[in-house]
């Protein structure tokens, strides 16, 4: 059995049967990718993220994978401010095109309505892939904007406080006030 390639290699290593990948990005690697996601709230890697899956190469020398990243992300409740962690876990298929050389300065874009429903589509030099920054980007784009706490199957925040006894919420320094409310509202 072939050992399985990592993130990065060479395409004359990939043939036209399927073959393993595995590799990890570095929480330490993430953190200034996602760190600022948030504004100063910020979300934190708290586990390594574990790539792994297949690659091919089809008959037009592109490269065709299907690959799984997993990874646990620690973040503040965007409304009560709890510290939350979540877990994200996705599965990609992509196809990797060769990239055209473009002459210096411009930029060839493409639209096309038909790949909306296919793989995604990312280019490489030709001879190098580097499925890093595909998976970095992935990372990024599958975590909340604002995420709460009912992103991690917790009760909605609102819903926790109504529940919680009013008097273990109030700071005691307001006791007092508390205390003269009560004199003073009939009862």
């Amino acid at each position: 059995m072939m050992k399985p390639l990592g993130l990065k290699f060479r395409l004359d290593e990939l043939s036209h049967a399927a073959r393993p990948f595995e590799g990890t990005l570095s929480a330490a690697a993430l953190k200034a990718d996602i760190a600022g996601l948030l504004g100063g709230l910020g979300y934190y890697a708290e586990t390594d993220a574990i790539l792994e899956g297949e690659a091919y190469r089809s008959a037009n020398r592109e490269v065709v994978l299907s690959g799984h990243f997993a990874l646990s992300v620690g973040f503040q409740c965007a409304r009560c401010l709890t510290r939350r962690a979540l877990r994200v876990e996705e599965e990609k298929r992509y196809v990797l095109i060769r990239r055209a050389p473009q002459p210096e300065g411009e930029e060839e874009i493409v639209l096309s309505e038909a790949l909306l429903n296919e793989p995604d589509e990312y280019d490489f030099d030709g001879e190098h892939v580097d499925l890093e920054g595909l998976f970095r980007e992935e990372i990024i784009l599958a975590l909340p904007m604002n995420p709460t706490c009912e992103d991690v199957g917790e009760p909605p925040c609102q819903t926790r406080r109504a529940e919680a006894d009013p008097l273990e919420e109030i700071d005691p320094r307001w006791a007092p006030l508390l205390e003269m409310k009560k004199k003073l509202s009939p009862s």
